[in-house]
């Protein structure tokens, strides 16, 4: 199983050239280490939706970092999808127990929610652990965890950034999806 570990990379021309295909995107590299091969080292190319989307998500690294934790492949990618819009960085506490260091699956059922914030949450908890319910307590997935139900909204190419960093050992570390920015 890869892990992925936030560090500076020599990809400042990957970087740039991003950036001149696709306007607007904020690009970060990040070290992937494989399973079994310590000396080698790959660097991911990870696009966020806006400055905003990486800030939060650099931020909430470092707290888990701060607290003691090993962010994983499944905190990096509940962050990432966190981060994607305003509300989901807003309520980040209603979504995630730090302490217990899990998700709070009744934050589906808050007013704050919409339409868009729902599918960035139901992806969230289903890469955190395989969530599939609207409500903690309903025993059968629901409908609105199905592919069908998520990806069909504007954030569709960074859904697929936080699939690729919750599976890294499957993607190719030299490729990457555009995360379209706003614009």
């Amino acid at each position: 199983m890869g892990r992925i570990t936030a560090g500076n990379a020599s990809g400042a021309a990957d970087t740039a050239q991003a950036q001149r295909r696709w306007p607007g995107c904020a690009c970060v590299h990040l070290l992937l280490h494989r399973a079994g091969e310590r000396r080698s080292k790959e660097y991911m190319t990870v696009h966020f939706y806006d400055d905003a989307h990486e800030a939060f998500f650099r931020e909430k690294l470092e707290r888990a970092a701060a607290s003691g934790r090993t962010p994983d492949n499944y905190f990096r990618s509940f962050l990432y999808l966190c981060g994607l819009c305003p509300d989901t960085r807003s309520h980040f506490h209603r979504l995630f127990d730090w302490r217990e260091w899990g998700i709070c699956p009744e934050a589906l059922a808050d007013g704050w929610q919409t339409g868009t914030s729902k599918r960035i949450t139901r992806l969230a908890f289903n890469l955190w652990n395989g969530y599939g319910q609207e409500q903690p307590e309903d025993e059968r997935v629901s409908a609105a965890f199905l592919p069908d139900e998520i990806f069909c909204c504007g954030f569709q190419s960074c859904f697929f950034e936080a699939v690729r960093l919750r599976f890294p050992e499957y993607a190719d570390a030299a490729s990457s999806l555009p995360c379209m920015g706003p614009g």
